[in-house]
């Protein structure tokens, strides 16, 4: 290791370098500004009106009569609006979403039972599960597919080139107590003509 003594002419070159150094120090040491406090309302506080849903998600083209019991819950990624239903114990989920009419309701179908562990035999009626409603003129697909554990109620039909879905999921036992105001609740849908 070695040293080296520094004479008067390195103070000299030193000198701009540490002047930097010591200049950069101080620059933006200004009195700082008072923080400000802002307070907003959580986005559960928000009161959900028809301009708000049209202004976020569109129009949606039809109304509905959702259960009293059943409590607004937040949107996942694919639902325009959802639901919990049944206790905080054993809840189950209650969707409205819009998909592309591409999806088809076969896929849809088959995704649904793949959920659940559910599958039609080959030969089978891959319809089975599923009956036809009446809403004023449009005709709905309603589904009841039942696992061992859970069942997946919905109801689908195609309006404005959207396939629209109606789901419930949950365990058995939620969806025993939940079927008929399901089922309610997918009938109670009126569409404009």
């Amino acid at each position: 290791m070695s040293f080296r003594v520094l004479n008067c002419n390195d103070h000299f070159r030193l000198a701009p370098v540490l002047g930097l150094l010591l200049a950069s120090t101080f620059v933006g040491c200004k009195p700082q500004s008072p923080i400000r406090q802002y307070t907003v309302k959580a986005e559960s506080e928000r009161i959900v009106t028809s301009d708000l849903l049209k202004s976020e998600f569109g129009a949606v083209p039809f109304q509905w009569q959702a259960p009293k019991s059943w409590t607004v819950a937040e949107n996942d990624q694919f639902s325009r609006f959802a639901w919990e239903v049944g206790t905080r114990a054993d809840s189950a989920r209650v969707t409205v979403s819009a998909v592309s009419m591409g999806m088809g309701l076969m896929s849809q179908l088959t995704r649904w039972r793949g959920q659940i562990g559910i599958s039609v035999p080959e030969g089978e009626d891959p319809m089975a599960g599923t009956e036809q409603l009446d809403l004023g003129g449009t005709t709905a697909t309603f589904i009841d597919f039942k696992g061992e554990e859970q069942t997946i109620l919905g109801m689908m039909f195609s309006l404005e080139e959207k396939l629209w879905v109606f789901k419930f999921r949950g365990s058995n036992a939620v969806a025993d107590k939940q079927r008929e105001r399901f089922r309610k609740f997918c009938e109670s849908v009126e569409i404009p003509n």
